[in-house]
């Protein structure tokens, strides 16, 4: 058997690398899963013009992500050299995306220093769009989808044979560049087993430190796909238009291709069973036929029973209402709409997206009435669009259903992917021309006409922070209105609760929540009484606090008098939704 070491940066999630990793222990060889970095959102300051990673402006607030936020440490750096040195593989294989190709290519020249007798191999969107970028650092190229490339490679390796002549892979030889051509996709996805989570053998770095175990492993979220492919197109992006690179070779690759429901089950039923506590299904849209449909959900409604996420496509209860009754009662509460614009033109002619703006309106409106948790895309700071074109944006948001508990709108900073076909159109030069804080504060607008559809705020004359305060006055206002009761930030929970606790000096409140985030913040609710503490596990405080305040359970706001709720809890959202069944929402605090 060979001993193969598999790395991936900034992705603990790691489907494709997890796949491999399966198939190659199925066959004998020892395999290592290495995840370095979990991939985390942190709020920055400003807006960078070319940021390394995802930039966003999520519920107008800005984030940074990865590599621009939490690089990896020279200490972390050794912890993963020590970790492959005690390993010592045959192979190292890295799966990247396109982001990452600086920071992959820097590993393998590290790695080659240190073990040089290691063959290095790279695979993933990166290396397949990249390959001749690749091969300055490795040994070969993995093209396209990896598991039969990958055991044929760690084959050859423990026989000792050459590595010339294997499909889907690229390499240098004295006579330059040569890639040999892409086998056909399998289309019988059941031939491979379930991707490899909560092996014996992974190694997870984070936080300059080092911990035996899988990453999944302190999540109570499961990912999983329930098969492989993409139905779109977009211009802007490399996944959709990966069927390309297998139809430039002669191979046609299915625009989605599902797994068998037995072996999706079995692979939920099994991560049930570790302690999931919800689903995401990260196909990207959750397509098939209605039969492969409404099995899958009845049987996970029947057999899982979890909360999940799924990005519905839109045909789904336009045409087969039936199937989506089954994806609620099963659990459904989160799905994605990707808008991207507003501007049906552009949409059409330049993202090749050919949604009408009344189909997704419909479509947010229909999932809205099911309080399912709306996640709604856009991108800005295209070169391509104008100001006109944000305009159009506008104008489809003031028509979106929006619950600011239930509601997330992101607002993607513009990135070219190698291959996507929208790179065709735009130079280097427009894409450095670009004003990241116009895009900034657009992300602001952007989520004010959510906030407040009627009203108008012309970018010109607004800075960031104005607009920050824009934002702020327009939470309270809804919060006033008993409409708003999830707040983004710690400190703007802070300033809005010390506002609004003004209003109950001397009179009665109730806390939800009597954990670390109350001892953190109590201090707002002073000149307030607090009568009663809600709990849904009030075993856990005693029947009454130090103080002497009964701890109740949530039935028990049925009988006392009518007074707000201040919740002081990560689970917010829960219990929002929880109160709002109970039809004492208007009586939240965020």
């Amino acid at each position: 058997m060979a001993k193969v070491s598999l790395v991936t940066f900034y992705d603990t999630t790691a489907i494709g690398m997890r796949c491999i990793a399966s198939y190659l222990e199925r066959y004998n060889h020892d395999v290592q899963l290495i995840f370095v970095k979990r991939l985390i959102q942190r709020q920055i300051t400003s807006s960078a013009q070319s940021p390394e990673q995802y930039q966003i402006v999520r519920n107008g607030t800005l984030y940074g992500h990865g590599l621009d936020v939490d690089k990896v440490s020279s200490i972390e750096w050794g912890l993963l050299d020590a970790t492959l040195q005690d390993y010592n593989p045959d192979v190292i294989g890295i799966s990247t995306r396109s982001f990452f190709d600086d920071y992959a290519i820097d590993f393998a020249k590290r790695i080659k220093k240190q073990i040089p007798e290691a063959l290095l191999i790279a695979g993933g969107f990166g290396p397949t769009l990249s390959p001749v970028r690749y091969l300055d650092a490795y040994d070969i190229v993995v093209l396209g989808e990896g598991e039969e490339s990958c055991l044929e490679i760690a084959s050859r390796v423990d026989r000792g044979d050459k590595l010339t002549g294997i499909e889907n892979t690229a390499y240098r030889d004295e006579n330059g560049y040569q890639q040999n051509r892409l086998s056909a996709p399998a289309i019988d996805l059941s031939k491979y087993p379930h991707p490899m989570f909560f092996g014996d053998n992974c190694t997870f770095v984070q936080n300059n430190s080092i911990y035996d175990a899988d990453p999944a492993t302190f999540e109570e979220n499961y990912s999983i796909l329930a098969g492989r492919g993409c139905v779109g197109k977009c211009t802007y992006c490399s996944g959709g238009n990966w069927r390309k690179i297998y139809k430039d070779n002669g191979r046609n690759m299915p625009p989605r291709r599902n797994r068998p429901v037995h072996q999706i089950m079995d692979e939920l039923q099994r991560a049930k069973k570790r302690g999931a506590k919800r689903v995401s299904f990260k196909d990207e849209f959750l397509v098939g036929s209605y039969d492969f449909l409404m099995e899958l959900f009845t049987r996970y409604r029947d057999e899982i029973n979890l909360p999940f996420f799924a990005y519905v496509h839109p045909s789904i209860p336009e045409k087969h209402q039936d199937i989506l009754d089954v994806m609620l009662e099963g659990g459904l509460d989160c799905t994605s709409i990707g808008i991207q614009t507003g501007a049906e033109k552009f949409a059409q002619s330049v993202y090749k997206r050919f949604q009408k703006n009344a189909h997704i309106v419909s479509f947010a409106k229909h999932m809205a009435k099911y309080d399912v948790q709306i996640n709604y895309h856009f991108i800005g700071a295209n070169p391509l669009e104008s100001n006109e074109h944000f305009e159009e944006t506008l104008e489809l948001v003031s028509k979106l259903p929006f619950d600011p508990v239930l509601s997330t709108v992101y607002w993607f900073y513009f990135t070219i992917f190698p291959g996507a076909p929208i790179s065709e159109h735009i130079s280097d030069d427009k894409m450095s021309k670009r004003d990241s804080e116009d895009w900034h504060k657009k992300g602001q607008i952007l989520y004010l006409k959510f906030l407040n559809p009627a009203g108008s705020y012309p970018i010109e004359k607004y800075s960031v922070d104005e607009l920050k305060n824009e934002i702020l006055a327009a939470k309270m206002k809804l919060i006033l209105q008993g409409k708003y009761s999830v707040l983004s930030s710690g400190k703007e929970q802070e300033y809005v609760y010390a506002e609004i606790a003004k209003q109950f000096v001397g009179k009665d409140v109730y806390v939800w929540g009597y954990g670390e985030a109350f001892r953190q913040r109590h201090h707002l609710l002073d000149g307030c009484t607090i009568k009663r503490v809600i709990d849904s596990n009030p075993k856990l405080h005693g029947t009454s606090t130090p103080e002497g305040v009964p701890v109740v359970l949530p039935d028990a706001l049925y009988d006392l008098e009518k007074a707000p709720i201040f919740i002081f809890s990560s689970y917010k959202r829960d219990i929002v939704k929880q109160l709002q069944k109970m039809s004492l929402g208007n009586r939240i605090v965020p």
